[in-house]
């Protein structure tokens, strides 16, 4: 799924405030939330916008709002008000005499109450992966959602949404005035940088990247037609099926995501990854024609990659990558020689991915013991 980003720890209410702070009400982002369900019921919609990446924005923020939603429930606020400094979650907090005394007044409280109902039984990940499931199903001009129950379904889940959206307004006002949670910082965190959240539609199996169904030419020939595509200008005025940009690029994070947390694992572990694979000749080759360097040691590959750029970085780069197919224009010189770098990465990746059954046993260094 697409991975929280890409915002470091920060106050929620401050990220709240930054995204409502022209707004005289929630109705505009409420009917950005309609348009993206739409999708879902009118075949080709997403054709009468200027390309796929408009809508795609749309999503994006809507999925930023959802999880500003989960943060704030998840907020501890000091309570200075009750008699002594501790900190409650905003869950319970709610449901609690004291809730009065902090919130001041019946709406306000209610509010929270509302939203974080709407949170409860871990909701967000379904929140999640309905508007995925939606944005596919209108980017494939086959794959309208035409079941009655199933509207009546997402329906029901727009009308969640939009009380979501709703409340964090609400909060937005109260909270721009009265500001009772200004020290907090959120038990949360967006930013890859040091943790990846397991993605709702993949995981996380270096040895699974390669199977039945996805060839190392599939794969590398994804890249190249991603590559193709950000060299021409109004390709979505001739082509179909978008949505399949959203599962390609969904793969190419997830490739790196796995890369990482092996290798963090292996690091963790203190094992001693000094050793070169015994990769056959043909295989090593090709290795190098890839990576265009020569990669005896494909871990060693990895660590100097990750310290050239952090995992936050390589990622918003297929991020911005990802855009960019969606936009229906020709990308700059300058924007294609960074995104060639990402591409030269995952593509060395696949081959490394390929060529797991060389990788050494490990040992631990000598002198941990």
């Amino acid at each position: 799924m697409y991975q929280l980003q890409k915002v470091d720890q920060k106050d929620a209410l401050y990220m709240l405030n930054q995204l409502f702070k022209d707004a005289d009400s929630a109705e505009l982002i409420q009917e950005e939330c309609w348009e993206v369900f739409a999708l879902a019921f009118k075949p080709n919609l997403w054709k009468t916008y200027t390309s796929p990446l408009i809508l795609y924005k749309k999503y994006k923020q809507l999925l930023h709002l959802l999880d500003l939603g989960s943060m704030i429930t998840s907020l501890k606020p000091r309570q200075h008000t009750i008699g002594r400094q501790q900190e409650v979650s905003i869950l319970n907090l709610v449901n609690s005499d004291a809730g009065a005394a902090v919130f001041k007044n019946e709406k306000i409280q209610q509010t929270y109450k509302t939203l974080s109902a709407a949170y409860a039984d871990n909701m967000l990940q379904f929140y999640r992966m309905d508007l995925f499931q939606i944005l596919l199903a209108g980017f494939d001009h086959k794959g309208q959602l035409n079941d009655t129950c199933l509207g009546e379904m997402l329906f029901l889940r727009f009308r969640a949404i939009r009380e979501i959206v709703n409340c964090l307004f609400i909060i937005h006002l109260h909270e721009k005035v009265h500001w009772h949670f200004h020290s907090c910082v959120p038990q949360y965190r967006q930013t890859i940088g040091h943790k990846v959240e397991r993605s709702y539609t993949t995981d996380h199996d270096i040895y699974g990247i390669i199977d039945g169904a996805t060839t190392i030419p599939h794969m590398h020939e994804q890249l190249k037609v991603s590559h193709k595509i950000i060299l021409e200008s109004n390709y979505w005025k001739t082509h179909e099926d978008p949505g399949t940009v959203l599962v390609r690029f969904q793969y190419f994070r997830n490739i790196i995501e796995t890369f990482y947390l092996h290798f963090m694992t292996i690091s963790d572990a203190d094992f001693n990854i000094d050793v070169d694979w015994p990769i056959p000749a043909k295989q090593q080759k090709a290795l190098n024609k890839m990576a265009k360097e020569v990669v005896r040691n494909p871990w060693r590959y990895v660590e100097h990659k990750l310290k050239e750029k952090p995992l936050a970085c390589w990622l918003k780069g297929v991020d911005e990558w990802e855009e960019a197919v969606l936009s229906n224009e020709a990308s700059a010189p300058s924007f294609i020689q960074r995104i060639d770098v990402v591409k030269t990465f995952l593509a060395t990746l696949i081959v490394i991915a390929d060529l797991m059954v060389y990788e050494p046993l490990y040992e631990l260094h000598d002198d941990v013991f």
